[in-house]
């Protein structure tokens, strides 16, 4: 499909706008175990050989009654990335969201690429102790952590990560202490949160964290 040179400016101008959060979110979603949307409903796993620089534009074109929503990619066209793009829809807002769900969907799989490409990165298994649990921290888990954090980067995900992992371990706590008992009912996805975090601060040299004063009291 062809655009002039203002709808591509206007969508290069969006890309810059939305890439961040698309990043953002696409990291999370991986992190969580696809609890928000999966991403091969939106981009086909050939996708995964491009990088980010690759996604040239993302187009909203008002048209007719409704609005057209694509992705331009250098290097590739639209229908061979994402299966449901170009696409027509009723109003800006849904053209909007569809093309950042679609956007997220091509980063997820780009970084699920990169991960399995780095591997454990040779990094041995380390020890954790969570306010007297303790958690076996992968070498694979210690590369996501380094990789997600360049996702996270720049929101609110980026700050102190001892913060972070007591809030994510929140759940786990019965009257100040970590309950085994939840922690192996909870979900997955909420387990792998806090090894995320517990990863960022193994990278850092840190390899134990205690509950704070007022939970224990």
């Amino acid at each position: 499909m062809g655009y002039d040179r203002a709808d591509i400016d206007a969508g290069e101008a969006l890309l810059a706008e939305i890439a961040a959060e698309a990043r953002r979110r696409a990291g999370s979603n991986y992190l969580l175990d696809n609890r928000w949307f999966p991403p091969e409903a939106y981009v086909r796993a050939e996708a995964a050989a491009l990088d980010e620089g690759n996604v040239r534009a993302v187009i909203l074109l008002p048209a007719g009654k409704g609005w057209i929503v694509d992705i331009l990619i250098d290097g590739a066209e639209t229908e061979a990335v994402f299966p449901s793009l170009p696409a027509f829809v009723r109003t800006r807002d849904e053209a909007l969201d569809k093309g950042f769900i679609c956007l997220c969907a091509l980063f997820q799989t780009i970084f699920a690429r990169r991960v399995a490409e780095h591997g454990d990165g040779g990094l041995p298994v380390r020890s954790f102790d969570l306010m007297g649990h303790p958690l076996r921290i992968s070498g694979a888990m210690q590369v996501r952590a380094g990789l997600l954090s360049d996702y996270f980067g720049g929101s609110d995900q980026a700050d102190d990560p001892s913060r972070r992992l007591l809030a994510a371990a929140d759940p786990f706590l019965e009257e100040g202490q970590f309950s085994m008992a939840r922690w192996q009912e909870a979900r997955k996805s909420d387990r792998a949160l806090v090894h995320f975090y517990a990863a960022i601060l193994v990278r850092s040299g840190i390899e134990a964290l205690a509950a704070p004063a007022d939970a224990r009291s």
